[in-house]
């Protein structure tokens, strides 16, 4: 789909009709009235940038359409997912019930996991921690599907590996 006419097919919906900036040809852009920041509906932040983005008047500026199918697939399923991490015998299951897990192997290393509602993301750790044998960082979101391993690659077999699966709801946008 055309990225422009995506976001201006979005400022009609919102505001019931196109700007009369947007009705000119070409465009007068950037258009103040379709500033999707703007509106007092309050629009979460990183909605209304990837919209306001569509409309930008450079059209290498304006995102792929599969970032904004992305962005607004994790809005529309926002408190909807759940994450399956598992340990040995232990399975920890987090959702918007239960959002947090601490994840400890003892000496080997520890992650914890907390869900926004939007995304699975690792809040804390110690030791030696990778996910898909990356070392992973305070503030990274978990893939779909990945393995956490605690501890360093010189302990060998005596890692512990937590499998993790995360669902995510359809949309077809």
């Amino acid at each position: 789909m055309d990225v422009y006419a995506f976001g201006a097919t979005a400022v009609k919906m919102l505001l019931g009709k196109l700007p009369a900036e947007l009705r000119k040809l070409p465009p007068t852009l950037p258009c103040l009235a379709a500033d999707f920041g703007n509106h007092p509906m309050g629009i979460p932040k990183a909605i209304s940038d990837v919209l306001n983005a569509c409309l930008s008047p450079h059209p290498n500026d304006r995102p792929k359409m599969k970032v904004v199918r992305d962005i607004l697939a994790a809005h529309l399923l926002r408190d909807q997912h759940r994450a399956t991490l598992v340990l040995g015998n232990t399975v920890h299951t987090l959702d918007t019930n239960k959002p947090a897990a601490n994840i400890s192997a003892g000496s080997l290393g520890s992650v914890q996991v907390k869900y926004d509602g939007l995304q699975f993301v690792v809040t804390g750790l110690s030791g030696s921690v990778a996910i898909n044998n990356i070392p992973v960082m305070v503030n990274q979101a978990l893939p779909g599907a990945c393995v956490i391993t605690l501890g360093d690659p010189s302990v060998g077999w005596n890692r512990k590996y937590v499998t993790v699966n995360v669902s995510h709801p359809e949309v077809v946008l």
